[in-house]
């Protein structure tokens, strides 16, 4: 056979199938769509797992149960921010609260900004299981009290809003007058007031810093 007659056989074919595209279209698309399909089948897709938020535990907040000044459980809570239910170093009185005693010395604003980064407030003497407390956390040194007096005019304010109390102290020692500086401190000495009692200083000073947190 010539090459010209295979030419004319396959433009022959072309026409057929061209033709019959044109009449049977249904026919192409069932066609093309089955070779798709099985493509598909023969192409595993993996699907990933969902992915779950771990749900958090809650642990019971334990008690501890003291002698010494008052008896009875204490629930060891925190105020807000800080971590429960004991960042390191920090001891329970059952009467007033958790204390410690910072080592180092430290201005007024920089002890404030140390016992409120553990949620808690500058040690102040605003009743009388306080200053005993504070009392047996120290040896010989002075120590800032949470409570100052920017108006200079006897007026001292602590940082939980009452007022520092004289009466409930143990003491009526004061030092110098108590409107020569802004910031209050207290000498401690072997468990008891020392003989300088409260004085007013500049709150630039640097001083020993003892945290109180309370439990509510």
């Amino acid at each position: 056979m010539h090459a010209k007659d295979m030419l004319l056989i396959r433009i022959a074919f072309l026409l057929a199938l061209l033709q019959l595209a044109i009449q049977e279209p249904q026919f192409w698309m069932s066609w093309f769509q089955s070779k798709e399909k099985k493509k598909n089948s023969n192409t595993t897709t993996t699907t990933p797992a969902p992915t779950t938020t771990p749900v958090p535990t809650t642990t019971p907040v334990p008690t501890t149960t003291c002698s010494t000044p008052a008896s009875g459980p204490c629930t060891q809570t925190w105020t807000p921010g800080a971590t429960p239910p004991t960042p390191a170093g920090y001891t329970l009185d059952c009467a007033t609260g958790y204390y410690y005693k910072y080592v180092g010395s430290f201005t007024y604003d920089a002890a404030v900004a140390a016992c409120d980064n553990d949620g808690a407030r500058v040690a102040m003497i605003t009743e009388a299981a306080v200053a005993d407390a504070m009392k047996l956390a120290n040896s010989n040194e002075h120590d800032w009290l949470g409570c100052t007096d920017p108006d200079l005019d006897g007026n001292w304010t602590c940082d939980d809003n009452s007022c520092f109390s004289m009466t409930t102290s143990g003491t009526t020692t004061w030092y110098e007058p108590p409107t020569s500086e802004s910031c209050l401190e207290v000498h401690l000495h072997s468990g008891s007031w020392g003989p300088y009692g409260f004085e007013t200083v500049p709150c630039t000073d640097t001083l020993g810093t003892v945290c109180q947190l309370y439990v509510p």
